[in-house]
């Protein structure tokens, strides 16, 4: 977990970027993965270097969901399980950013969805916690 190894998956994993071309649902897999492990790993970054790398990986995921949401589409479940399970991780201590960017590409992909449903499923699901703070009587008040 030293930061220099980091920084060097860090910097192997864009230049994967062009192979999402690639319609191997195996690859997308593990892919997600390796940058979900980034972003695991780093509990409580002590460092700039630290952060970094797990800002970095949140960029990716979005990045990829932006450029190539069509082949990530079959993926969906398994990128869905995997930033839910990061968004309620207590012990990761996302910065406000990493939460939104990992949000935002569930969005993204969720808007590539044929399926309302499920679509409106996954956003309430997302904008519950934001839709209970708002509806708390002293923030009625104000």
């Amino acid at each position: 977990r030293s930061s220099d190894l980091l920084s060097c998956v860090r910097a192997n994993i864009f230049p994967l970027l062009p192979f999402l071309n690639l319609k191997t649902d195996r690859f997308h897999a593990g892919l997600f993965s390796k940058m979900c492990q980034v972003i695991d790993a780093l509990k409580v970054p002590k460092s700039h270097v630290l952060l970094g790398a797990r800002c970095y990986a949140c960029t990716c995921i979005l990045k990829m969901c932006k450029e190539k949401s069509k082949s990530i589409l079959p993926s969906f479940d398994m990128l869905y399980k995997h930033v839910k399970r990061l968004l309620q991780s207590e012990q990761l201590h996302l910065t406000k950013t990493e939460k939104r960017t990992l949000v935002e590409a569930v969005v993204v992909i969720t808007s590539q969805l044929e399926n309302f449903k499920q679509q409106k499923a996954v956003m309430t699901e997302l904008m519950g916690p934001v839709s209970a703070f708002w509806q708390v009587k002293e923030i009625g008040r104000a």
